[in-house]
C-alpha cells in the first residue's frame, strides 16, 4: 500500500511541476510576443524584387510558402497605368515628355521597393494572369513601422499614372 501512495504522490508532483512549467512558458510567450500592427494577411505573397521594368511592371520571385516559389515572374501592377519608359507599346501615342515621366516613375518605384526590401507583398488580381501571360496583382509594402503602403495609391499620389484606370 505504501508503494502505491508513493507513486501517486510522485505522479501528483510531476503533474504539478509540468503545469508550472507550462504556465511559465505561456506567460513568457505572451509577454514577449511582438505582433506588428502591419503584418500582411495570408492572402498576400511575399515577393523578392529582381528588377523594376517600368512604373507598373516588375520582375520578381513570388514566395508561395512551403518552400515553393514562382521564379523570375513578370508582374503587371494593377490599379494604375504608369507613364511609359519606351515606345514598345503600340496602342498609345508616347511622347518624349512621357518617356521622361516614365523614367522618373520607374526610379521612384525602384527606390521605394529597395528601401523596403523583404517587406513587399503581392495580392493577386482576378485569375492571377493577364493577356500577355504576366502575373497581375497589387503590390503592398508592409514597413517595419507605420501603415501599409499600397503601390497603386502611392504611385497615383506622385502623379505617376497616365490616366485613371
Amino acid at each position: 500500500m505504501r508503494h502505491k501512495q508513493l507513486i501517486e504522490r510522485i505522479n501528483l508532483w510531476v503533474m504539478t511541476l509540468c503545469m508550472i512549467v507550462f504556465a511559465g512558458l505561456f506567460i513568457h510567450t505572451i509577454s514577449h510576443s511582438t505582433v506588428q500592427a502591419a503584418d500582411p494577411p495570408i492572402s498576400h505573397y511575399q515577393v523578392r524584387i529582381i528588377k523594376v521594368l517600368d512604373g507598373d511592371t516588375v520582375r520578381a520571385d513570388v514566395i508561395l510558402g512551403f518552400s515553393i516559389a514562382l521564379l523570375n515572374e513578370s508582374i503587371r501592377l494593377q490599379g494604375f497605368d504608369a507613364w511609359e519608359t519606351s515606345r514598345r507599346r503600340r496602342t498609345v501615342t508616347i511622347t518624349d515628355e512621357e518617356l521622361k515621366k516614365g523614367q522618373v516613375a520607374k526610379k521612384d518605384l525602384m527606390d521605394l521597393l529597395e528601401k523596403h526590401k523583404g517587406r513587399v507583398y503581392l495580392m493577386k488580381f482576378g485569375d492571377g494572369r493577364g493577356v500577355y501571360g504576366r502575373l497581375t496583382g497589387f503590390l503592398v509594402v508592409y514597413p517595419k513601422k507605420g501603415d501599409p503602403i499600397e503601390i497603386k495609391l502611392w504611385m497615383r499620389e506622385r502623379g505617376h499614372q497616365r490616366k485613371d484606370p
